[in-house]
């Protein structure tokens, strides 16, 4: 009798513990949510996932992650139609909001959520190129990455503030080839292009890859260079490139930074972006932890480019923890 009434109680307690536990998840006003990350393999789509993690376990929704890239995400999260939250680089980021090439028309239906890091501007050159300043590109094999991203469009800039251009490059004997990473990686080894172009987060993998067999060196960008192109662009900062981040590398290098974002659909309540703002810092530790480049995550870098409207949503919980600054 004793047994029977033990589980029957046992079997009261099971049934209960899934409603308990349901209820413990908080109602923000919205049932499902798509975050908008990068390729599988790359170092957004993780970052994304475990948004989609904190996202279910904190609030009572479901929580979708698709794949992306920068340019893509910021007019999925414009359009609101199939995206709520994104990452995006500050570069697209601007360029959109404000109707910038390569983008034809304003996108301003996103905003700010937080910034994740800073990626840094690295220009692999091979030895043997006489390449020693950015004029000395005006005939050389050069893969500023894939068309309108992030380091494709510096690459552009700083070329324009130098006088020159991709026709101008193409005309003087040199060529233009819009490879991915590891394409142009493998390219330079075999000694078919002259630089590689990519903004990342120190060190970059492919680059280490590169110098355990082959030789090279990390382009400088001259003061007065990096100056008018901080000056011109909002979206760059001054970086600098320790020594000894790759082999050989004695020197600390100049060059640029530009931020990656977290962007969210403006039309979205400002209680639930409250909301969801308040879960991500919440769990800071979880996305900071996915992998060496995030050590820069956090609540006190979270405002560090803001060149577009933060969300209301956002900027209120930004304010209640003590780091907004007009």
């Amino acid at each position: 009798m004793r047994k029977k009434i033990f589980l029957s109680a046992l079997c009261f307690l099971v049934a209960i513990s899934i409603p308990i536990s349901s209820q413990a998840k908080k109602d923000i006003g919205i049932k499902t949510i798509t975050v908008v990350s990068g390729p599988v393999g790359g170092s957004w789509y993780p970052i994304g996932a475990k948004l989609g993690e904190i996202f279910e376990t904190e609030f009572n929704l479901k929580a979708t992650v698709d794949i992306g890239g920068s340019a893509q995400n910021v007019r999925r999260v414009d359009a609101g139609r199939d995206a709520d939250v994104g990452l995006a680089s500050a570069p697209e980021a601007w360029n959109a909001y404000n109707g910038f090439p390569p983008f034809k028309k304003k996108h301003t239906n996103y905003n700010i959520m937080g910034n994740i890091a800073p990626y840094t501007y690295q220009v692999l050159v091979r030895e043997g190129t006489r390449i020693t300043s950015w004029k000395d590109l005006k005939d050389k094999r050069i893969s500023p990455g894939k068309a309108g991203l992030g380091g494709e469009i510096l690459t552009r800039h700083i070329l324009e503030e130098v006088g020159l251009s991709y026709d101008k490059i193409r005309s003087a004997g040199g060529a233009i080839e819009f490879r991915d990473y590891r394409s142009a990686i493998e390219a330079m080894k075999d000694g078919n292009l002259d630089t590689v172009h990519i903004t990342m987060p120190y060190p970059i993998p492919l680059y280490q890859e590169y110098f355990l067999t082959n030789k090279g060196y990390i382009l400088p960008l001259e003061e007065t260079l990096r100056a008018k192109i901080v000056d011109k662009y909002p979206v760059y900062s001054p970086a600098e490139l320790p020594a000894g981040i790759y082999k050989d590398q004695t020197s600390a290098v100049p060059t640029i930074a530009y931020w990656t974002t977290f962007i969210v659909r403006a039309d979205l309540p400002a209680s639930v972006v409250y909301e969801l703002t308040k879960a991500v810092y919440k769990h800071e530790g979880k996305i900071r932890d996915l992998m060496p480049a995030l050590k820069p995550f956090g609540l006190k870098k979270a405002l560090e480019w803001k060149k577009i409207p933060v969300h209301p949503g956002a900027k209120k919980f930004f304010q209640e923890a003590g780091v907004w600054k007009d």
